[in-house]
């Protein structure tokens, strides 16, 4: 063999290694790529998935808790009866299954510990709502006023929405974040 020769397959083989060690490599960086791309995709799911169950609970919590507003400023204007009370009872508590169906989701899409945020706003529309209750009623001097059961609920779910809602913004904004518990929202001794 001559040195063209020995030269040409020496050459060849190189060409040959140098393939199959480019081609593993290439193979390689390509799973990896995928693996990455996957869990950025997973990752952008769950977000996704907890900003709506988030939403969903600050939404329907707002818009019971404007009802009560509404039924509050009607009450301070003098037309609380017995009738109205009992109207607004049943349609509210026919809410609350939505706001328990939205707390649920957002307790399941987490991180632990969400119930700390979830249950203050359950807890206060819960008792604002009770307060209703036309059997629950007080006269004074002739005409119908709230419990202070309804004032004590009333005048808290809106601070723990507004925790909730600081809580939420915190989680979607840190990849971290794997417990409630460490949260520090402003109004949290507000709420209990």
């Amino acid at each position: 063999m001559n040195s063209e020769t020995a030269a040409a397959i020496i050459g060849a083989s190189a060409g040959i290694v140098g393939a199959v060690v480019g081609g593993t490599g290439a193979v390689a960086a390509a799973r990896v790529t995928a693996s990455k791309g996957a869990k950025a995709a997973q990752e952008q799911w769950h977000r996704q998935s907890r900003r709506e169950a988030y939403a969903k609970l600050i939404l329907v919590s707002q818009d019971v808790a404007e009802d009560l507003h509404r039924f509050h400023r009607a009450v301070q204007e003098g037309n609380l009866s017995r009738d109205y009370a009992a109207e607004t009872y049943a349609r509210l508590t026919e809410r609350m299954t939505e706001v328990r169906a939205a707390k649920i989701a957002a307790e399941i899409e987490g991180p632990d510990d969400m119930d700390r945020f979830t249950g203050p706003v359950l807890i206060n529309l819960l008792r604002a709502i009770e307060g209703i209750h036309p059997d629950g009623l007080v006269e004074d001097g002739g005409q119908l006023i709230l419990p202070e059961q309804f004032e004590k609920g009333f005048g808290r779910v809106g601070f723990a929405i507004s925790d909730l809602t600081w809580c939420a913004r915190e989680i979607l904004s840190a990849r971290d974040i794997t417990s409630a518990s460490h949260l520090r929202p402003p109004f949290w001794d507000c709420t209990r």
